[in-house]
C-alpha cells in the first residue's frame, strides 16, 4: 500500500509540474489553456487506489472500491455436515435408575452423530462480510451405544428403567433423532478461515431403542422433547472440527439421570 501511494504521489507531481512549464510558453499557448473543458480533470487508478486532479491543480486522493460481497446470500443442497462422535458429561442418576449403577457409561467411538443442513441464509454485518449471521435448518441422528449389554425398557408401571440383556449381543443403543435451527455467528479471517460460535434449538422427532443380534428396535419416550445445544467450530475451505454441548438434559425430567451431551467431529460447511 505504501509503495501504491509514493507511486500515485510521483504522478501527480508530474502532473501538477505541467502547469508551471507551460507558464513558460507564449500567450497563443495560454489562451489555449484557458479554452479547455470547464470540467478537464486528470483521473490516475494504481491498486485499488486513484488520485483526481482538476485543472486548477486541486487533487483528490480515493480508495477504488471493489466488487462487495452479497449482503444476504443463501445456500440449499448441504449448506454444513458433521460426522462426530457422543459422549455424555456430567451423569447423576436419582429416582427409579439410582440403584441401577453406572449403565449409561457410552462407548465413544461407536456413539456417532451424523448431522445434515440442507438450507441456510447468510446476512453479512459488514460490507466485506468479514462478520455473518448465519441462519439454517438442520437434521441430526445422535446414537449413544452402551459399553456394556444395557437396554432401556418399559416396565409394568410404564416407566422407562434399564434392563440387562441376556446372551451375546454384538451392539446396543439407544437413537434420538432431532430437526433444528441453528444460529451461527461467523468470522472469516482471510479468504477461507472461519471462526465460529453457534446456539442451536433442537425438536426431538424420534427416539428408539436398538441392539442385536438378534436385531430388535423399539419406541421409547425418555428423551427431552426440545434441547438447547452451544458450541463452536473452525473450518478452513468449508472443512474443520467442531465441539457442541447440549446445556439441556438428554432425558426428560423425572426420567432417572440428568446427563448432557457432548458432540465432537468433523464440520464440512461452516
Amino acid at each position: 500500500m505504501k509503495t501504491t501511494l509514493a507511486f500515485i504521489w510521483i504522478l501527480q507531481a508530474i502532473v501538477l509540474a505541467a502547469p508551471a512549464t507551460a507558464s513558460g510558453h507564449d500567450g497563443n499557448d495560454k489562451e489555449s489553456e484557458k479554452d479547455g473543458p470547464a470540467g478537464s480533470s486528470l483521473t490516475i487508478g494504481a491498486c485499488h487506489y486513484g488520485l483526481n486532479i482538476d485543472r486548477n491543480g486541486v487533487s483528490e486522493y480515493y480508495e477504488i472500491e471493489g466488487e462487495r460481497p452479497p449482503r444476504v446470500s443463501g445456500s440449499l443442497g448441504i449448506a454444513s455436515l458433521d460426522f462426530g462422535f457422543n459422549i455424555l458429561a456430567g451423569t447423576e442418576y436419582y429416582g427409579p435408575w439410582a440403584d441401577q449403577g453406572n449403565f449409561l457409561d457410552m462407548n465413544g467411538w461407536k456413539s456417532i452423530r451424523v448431522a445434515w443442513e440442507p438450507a441456510s441464509v447468510t446476512i453479512a454485518l459488514d460490507r466485506k462480510a468479514h462478520v455473518s449471521l448465519v441462519a439454517g435448518v438442520r437434521i441430526l441422528a445422535d446414537n449413544y451405544t452402551f459399553s456394556r449389554p444395557y437396554t432401556l425398557v418399559y416396565n409394568d408401571m410404564d416407566n422407562v428403567v434399564p434392563a440387562k440383556i441376556d446372551g451375546y449381543v454384538k451392539k446396543s443403543k439407544l437413537v434420538a433423532t432431532y430437526i433444528g435451527i441453528p444460529i451461527r455467528l461467523s468470522f472469516r479471517i482471510g479468504s477461507d478461515l472461519h471462526i465460529t460460535g453457534y446456539a442451536s434449538g433442537d425438536l426431538l422427532l424420534n427416539g428408539r431403542t436398538k441392539y442385536k443380534k438378534p436385531k430388535v428396535k423399539g419406541n421409547i419416550s425418555c428423551f427431552s422433547p426440545f434441547r438447547i445445544s452451544a458450541g463452536g467450530s473452525i473450518t478452513y475451505n468449508n472443512f474443520g472440527v467442531y465441539c457442541e454441548y447440549g446445556t439441556t438434559p438428554l432425558f426428560k425430567d423425572g426420567t432417572g439421570a440428568d446427563t448432557h451431551t457432548v458432540s465432537v467431529g468433523l464440520r464440512f460447511g461452516i
